[in-house]
């Protein structure tokens, strides 16, 4: 999958699909200081997907501080024609000045055997350490 560059960040598109709906998610961070793989909280309610009294709640700490993140399981996060089946992400709404949609994360990039190949700008996928 090609990475773009914008604004000096490598973004990438994925598809969230959760219930029969699906969504398109543009402008997801690849981020390998973050733990774990974060959405957006507006795009994922368009599928139907939103924080609940009884999901499990994470404290996330980065450079710009500190926020709480509701845990869901999705169907499926699908990035270029790789799918990835029943994956814990994280809400949040992600206002962090930058105009992003998602972090794909450390925890995504390692199950899924991730390059991120900067010279030719490309997100490549080995075989998967589990069954995702």
């Amino acid at each position: 999958m090609r990475i773009q560059i914008a604004e000096g960040l490598p973004l990438v598109e994925l598809r969230l699909g959760h219930g029969g709906r699906v969504v398109q998610v543009k402008r997801v961070l690849i981020d390998t200081g973050s733990g774990s793989t974060v959405i957006s909280s507006l795009r994922a309610r368009e599928i139907g997907v939103v924080a609940e009294p009884q999901d499990p709640i994470r404290t996330i700490r980065g450079v710009g501080g500190m926020e709480v993140v509701f845990v869901k399981r999705v169907d499926y996060l699908q990035v270029d024609r790789r799918r990835f089946k029943n994956f814990e992400i994280e809400l949040s709404p992600l206002d962090y000045g930058i105009g992003i949609n998602g972090i794909l994360g450390l925890d995504f990039l390692i199950a899924t055997r991730a390059v991120v190949d900067l010279k030719h700008l490309e997100l490549r996928f080995g075989r998967a350490t589990k069954e995702i």
